[in-house]
């Protein structure tokens, strides 16, 4: 195929290039919509927060400038005149001046992406030549700057974008085309050509993975050539079956695993910023090139769950990551990640409306109205529709057709993949859609014509398998929800709770929510939660509050099953926030209770090996425990030859480590021989007195190349003897007594 690439490209000569595949979905511009409801808001904030940093950035300069003003670009296409343009186009002028920097895969392709997206919304020149000369540079030092495991992969998309543009036949554009073809390709797409599968190696960047498969729907577009599409579809398959989080995130620590887990735990930076703006862009690329209604059911997943997440819903302000347990942080500090969310917010909301096949198309339910532009008989029609809607929260959506709307066409609504039921009602007609398909409703219709939506919100368990065994999630409707600790005042640990029964599931809704106040409604299950009485545990029955993952702040969304239940001291270090001196093959979390799970850390000049864990807030602990993860050939213990591995604490937020003991038990070691230590072995030191402490940490000389940690953990008083209550206590209590010891997840 690579010749006839070759010739294609070569073929459209030096004008404006003109695609060989038309869109089959073509959203609905910016400008030409209105949104409101709970995306509306959301949108609004993730603008007016996007001036902010862009100001700051205009100023500045500095790695996040690119994705802002990609951000900008798409966000305000279609308005970019007044202050937001002004604004725009000096962000853009200093990126320009910053382009000597763009040296690597990442920030060439984000570079030329945001000035073709700024090219694209305002006309400017100055960003097309920017982008030639970039371009150029690219050729001439290829293949320097290519990623070691994708090549020039991640370029396809500008190239083919900046081709289109200028219909030049740049070697940039000619040399990816070529390169990406059987068997020139890179080994992890070449994968996909051979047996259909991307060849993933352990931490691959996740954010180039996406944007090489992205290239290949750009090149599919430009030369028809059906094998392009296929891989890239293959490779999203691939992508939404191993590495995909129920959330709709993307990415563990910004790359993905080769071993097919998914933790969800703070120190895993669940779904990058960045990588979700990637997820989003692939899959709208692939609704509008295919009209396949399951992209836009991955859209859906994304945004109304993870996607919503990265935002602070009320200050507006964005997180890098999402985690699926824990306490959610959003950072003030304009840093490259986390202005991912603002190209992610963007690039979502050009996918919420768009034609298709001659008529509206309904992606997303939300409320507002939208002029569309749908071919009817040869000419262009302008169609106005509104939708009213309180989704998420309630199936039910009224559509209306507006001003130019009388006429013969069809409108399009999504049938969400999680719907049991969806009905659409009109003129007295009545039409049942498939779940994860495209309902099509052709008639003649008139201005002030009504079509009446009902989806089944019917909520189910997910279970948690390979990544959380024996745990399940709640989902209603496209929502993923939480167990959130303002909901739930009574509870004294998030993580020693469970819905009563995993299979019978019953949803009650209660207005409002406990301890806030009125307003957006939560959901109620019959639970099974550990307490204390009269200084002893118990397992209690108890009502648990639910709350939609995207707005949940301290929070949880795997639960344990009823028999799962832990009793026992509960760590004041759990789920806080973990570091290590280095990171080694293995780097799962050492605070999250589960003594199956380990992390692994390299040498840090005098500093050694070491693992931290810092708290939310001071706490008074007198003993830590320390547990060994896992020995392995190339390393996994501490060498003791200099001494035992030490303990420390911080007692303030700036403070210094301060030493307060040895682990002493821990076994002589060299650090060429493997010792025996079995997995998750505790090792404690028990201090002479209570600390009030905000951190913890365990150092010492790494055997071989690296050490292991399962835990780290720190413990206050004793909080008693683990009994089962008598009250109310049936054979899920005594079996969670009896697995007490076995499971301590």
């Amino acid at each position: 195929m690579r010749l006839k690439v070759v010739c294609l490209l070569a073929a459209l000569g030096s004008a404006p290039a003109l695609t060989q595949v038309r869109d089959r979905l073509v959203p609905a511009l910016g400008a030409s919509q209105r949104l409101s409801g709970v995306l509306g808001a959301r949108f609004a904030l993730a603008s007016k927060e996007l001036e902010r940093r862009l100001e700051q950035a205009a100023k500045e300069g500095g790695e996040q400038l690119a994705v802002l003003v990609e951000a900008g670009a798409v966000m305000w296409e279609g308005d970019v005149q007044g202050p937001r343009g002004q604004l725009l186009a000096k962000a853009a002028v200093r990126l320009a001046g910053e382009s000597s920097k763009w040296r690597n895969a990442s920030s060439l392709r984000r570079g030329l992406s945001a000035l073709l997206a700024y090219y694209e919304a305002s006309g400017g020149r100055q960003a097309l030549e920017a982008a030639r000369r970039v371009a150029d540079w690219a050729s001439r030092s290829a293949p320097a700057w290519w990623d070691r495991d994708l090549g020039p992969a991640p370029l396809a998309g500008v190239a083919c974008a900046l081709f289109r543009h200028t219909g030049e036949r740049r070697k940039l554009t000619q040399g990816i085309s070529a390169t990406m073809d059987q068997p020139q390709a890179p080994r992890l797409l070449r994968a996909l050509w051979e047996n259909g599968k991307l060849a993933t190696r352990e931490g691959v960047a996740a954010e180039e993975v996406l944007a090489s498969l992205t290239g290949l729907v750009e090149l599919y577009r430009l030369t028809g050539e059906d094998a392009y599409l296929s891989a890239a579809k293959k490779g999203w398959q691939q992508i939404v079956a191993e590495h995909r989080y129920i959330t709709g995130a993307v990415g563990w620590r910004g790359r993905l695993r080769g071993d097919g887990m998914l933790p969800g735990e703070p120190g895993a930076e669940v779904g990058d910023a960045l990588v979700t703006a990637e997820w989003l862009r692939l899959n709208l690329e692939l609704l509008r090139v295919t009209g396949e209604s399951r992209f836009g059911d991955e859209i859906e997943r994304t945004v109304y769950n993870h996607l919503l997440a990265l935002q602070d819903g009320v200050s507006g302000a964005w997180a890098a990551h999402a985690p699926l347990l824990g306490r959610r942080r959003f950072g003030s500090d304009a840093d490259e990640r986390s202005a991912g969310t603002g190209l992610a917010m963007a690039i979502a909301r050009k996918a919420v409306w768009g034609t298709l096949a001659g008529g509206p198309a309904i992606v997303l339910y939300v409320p507002g109205e939208a002029v569309f532009r749908p071919q009817i008989q040869g000419a262009v029609r302008e169609i106005r529709m509104t939708s009213e809607t309180s989704f998420p929260e309630r199936g039910l959506v009224r559509l209306m057709i507006g001003r130019g709307g009388s006429g013969q066409y069809p409108v399009y609504l999504r049938a969400p993949g999680w719907c049991g039921r969806f009905v659409a009602k009109t003129g007295g007609a009545v039409a049942e859609g498939r779940a994860g398909e495209w309902l099509k409703l052709e008639r003649s219709w008139r201005e002030g014509e009504t079509i009446e939506i009902e989806m089944d919100m019917g909520a189910r368990w997910i279970r948690g398998e390979p990544s959380y065994p024996g745990h399940v999630a709640l989902q209603r409707g496209p929502q993923v929800m939480a167990l959130e600790a303002t909901a739930n005042p009574g509870l004294m640990f998030l993580h020693r709770a469970a819905p009563e029964t995993g299979s019978e599931l019953q949803v009650g809704e209660t207005p409002g929510r406990p301890n806030q106040g009125a307003g957006r409604p939560s959901y109620t299950v019959a639970g099974l939660a550990v307490t204390s009485v009269a200084r002893r545990q118990v397992v209690a029955r108890t009502k648990l509050f639910f709350v939609p993952f995207a707005e949940a702040r301290e929070y949880r969304v795997w639960l344990p099953e009823p028999g799962r239940l832990v009793l026992g001291p509960v760590a004041v270090t759990a789920f806080c926030k973990e570091a290590t001196s280095g990171d080694g093959p293995v780097q799962d979390s050492i605070c999250d209770e589960r003594s199956d799970t380990y992390r692994t850390a390299r040498g840090n000049g005098r500093e050694g090996s070491w693992y931290a864990v810092e708290l939310d807030r001071p706490e008074w602990v007198d003993r830590i425990v320390y547990r060994h993860g896992k020995v392995t050939r190339e390393g996994g213990w501490f060498d003791t030859t200099k001494g035992k591995p030490i303990v420390q604490v911080k007692r303030s937020r700036d403070g210094a480590w301060e030493t307060v003991g040895r682990l002493e038990t821990y076994p002589n070691t060299n650090g060429k021989e493997p010792p025996t230590l079995v997995d998750g072995q505790a090792f404690e030191l028990k201090l002479s007195e209570p600390l009030q402490v905000v951190g913890i940490r365990v150092a010492g000389h790494p055997g071989r190349e690296y050490s292991s940690c399962a835990e780290l953990s720190a413990y206050g008083t004793a909080t008693g003897t683990a009994t089962v209550s008598r009250e109310g206590a049936g054979s899920r209590t005594r079996l969670a007594q009896r697995k007490q010891v076995a499971n301590r997840q």
